[in-house]
């Protein structure tokens, strides 16, 4: 059996932009006690740092926010001494100014005095509207955290497609999980359990508590509520599911420390990978992203070279250069590289199902599949709902003082309960392999006539799964 290796392929590409030399970080902010010093101090790190000026900023609308609020700001005063009426126009303006960003992954957290943290997510907000949320209603339930609140979201497709429920209410698993991971190898007697056998001749799972920390290398990382399920159908359609791209360093415990919980992952991973890309009994292929929020990117270069024998281009990403808003590097390529386990490409059919909160490495991956099929003559077909529009890539360990761009503080050392004490957005502005930008938007499947049920998923009835198992059997 081949041994699952990881490439790092993403990350060495990250490191072929140089970071912007001409740049001067503005010094650490002084102890802020304004309003006017806060958005000062915001506005100014966005300014250098947030990588979509040219699609929020093409002209001169960042400099006119900061014109039209930075006055409100000012009549606001000191923050420790601001009562309920004015921390809710602050809260509000705040809200008005990044609710459109275009940022899929950005979110900032912003703590007043004697209030709860109120965290600000203009991706959400595009997901909840798109579901019908009014954009009160929305506003409502990204500030005050009352999503589940609209039955619009709570029983939506976003809402309960994704991994453990699926496992739960569709293949009939307990995935009550209490203090250790639940493990059940890759076998015949596997899919005996609960509903399984209904869908799958052989079968295998893992399931994590909701906390759990394993380590990694020379590091631990809480990889707690992780999920996966990989199965065989008797006409040897191979089916992945997993909740999250957290898979690698699963891997990376299981190889270099001989930790038993890593060896399980691989064990899995490996057993459905190498039935997709060696065995002649293999049929088709169905990758299951709906809710998979995303991950570490070093992931895509672990799962999907089991697909091709050729490199394929997925997105190409670009970088700021200078302070300038508009000062951009070059497009960049950033491909999955095949590792040579494939004597030719994947030639059966893939389905690929996707939700509103398939993001990052799952719209990634439903590139990938999109690019399999465009430019390499894969079959491949996405069905589901359009994505959540969230495509740069992070990484949150200071990097705009490694690149220039991307996540900041506004304090030096980061410290937790700071009035802002973090905002999340990418490192690098990503396009796709088609040329187009939908960073905000989300990637629309090829099939998207099929509603989602609350009633019958709960019953046990996955429509958009016999999509998926129908289209691979009939073509059609």
């Amino acid at each position: 059996m081949k041994k699952i290796t990881i490439l790092l392929t993403a990350l060495l590409l990250l490191s072929l932009f140089s970071c912007r030399q001409d740049i001067t970080s503005p010094p650490p902010a002084e102890e802020i006690t304004t309003y006017a010093e806060l958005f000062d101090a915001w506005w100014d790190k966005m300014n250098r740092y947030y990588v979509f000026w040219d699609l929020d900023s093409p002209g001169t609308e960042w400099d006119e926010v900061y014109s039209e609020y930075h006055p409100r700001f000012v009549s606001y005063g000191n923050i420790e001494m601001s009562d309920e009426e004015t921390q809710s126009a602050v809260i509000d303006d705040f809200y008005e100014i990044t609710a459109s960003l275009s940022d899929g992954h950005y979110y900032m957290d912003l703590n007043l005095p004697g209030r709860e943290s109120v965290r600000y997510q203009p991706g959400k907000t595009r997901l909840l509207t798109r579901l019908g949320l009014t954009p009160e209603e929305a506003k409502d339930a990204v500030l005050n955290a009352t999503s589940s609140d609209y039955e619009e979201f709570s029983t939506s497709a976003a809402k309960n497609e994704k991994a453990i429920s699926i496992m739960k209410n569709i293949f009939g698993i307990d995935t009550d999980v209490q203090d250790e991971p639940l493990y059940r190898e890759f076998s015949e007697k596997t899919a005996e359990e609960g509903r399984i056998g209904e869908y799958f001749a052989k079968a295998g799972y893992f399931i994590t508590p909701e906390s759990y920390v394993i380590e990694a290398g020379n590091e631990t990382m809480d990889v707690g509520d992780f999920a996966l399920f990989a199965g065989i159908t008797e006409d040897g359609i191979a089916y992945i599911l997993f909740s999250g791209f957290m898979i690698s360093p699963f891997v990376f415990s299981g190889t270099n420390e001989g930790n038993p919980v890593g060896l399980q992952v691989v064990a899995l991973l490996e057993s459905i990978l190498d039935y997709i890309s060696d065995s002649e009994d293999c049929t088709g292929a169905i990758i299951d992203i709906r809710g998979n929020g995303g991950g570490l990117i070093t992931d895509l270069s672990l799962l999907w070279p089991s697909f091709i024998k050729e490199d394929v281009n997925i997105v190409q990403l670009r970088g700021k250069k200078t302070d300038n808003r508009q000062s951009y590097s070059s497009w960049r390529d950033l491909d999955i590289k095949a590792n040579g386990s494939a004597e030719k490409n994947f030639d059966k059919p893939v389905a690929v199902l996707v939700n509103g909160l398939s993001a990052s490495c799952s719209e990634m991956t439903t590139y990938f599949f999109k690019a399999f099929r465009d430019n390499h003559g894969g079959n491949t077909y996405v069905i589901g709902d359009r994505t959540f529009g969230a495509h740069g890539p992070l990484d949150e360990d200071n990097p705009s003082d490694k690149y220039g761009s991307g996540s900041f503080h506004l304090s030096s050392p980061y410290i937790i309960d700071d009035y802002i004490a973090f905002s999340n957005t990418p490192i690098y502005e990503s396009r796709a392999y088609d040329g187009v930008i939908r960073e905000g938007i989300g990637i629309d499947p090829d099939e998207s006539s099929i509603p989602f049920s609350i009633t019958e998923f709960e019953s046990g009835t996955d429509s958009r799964l016999a999509r998926a198992f129908d289209w691979i059997r009939t073509g059609i």
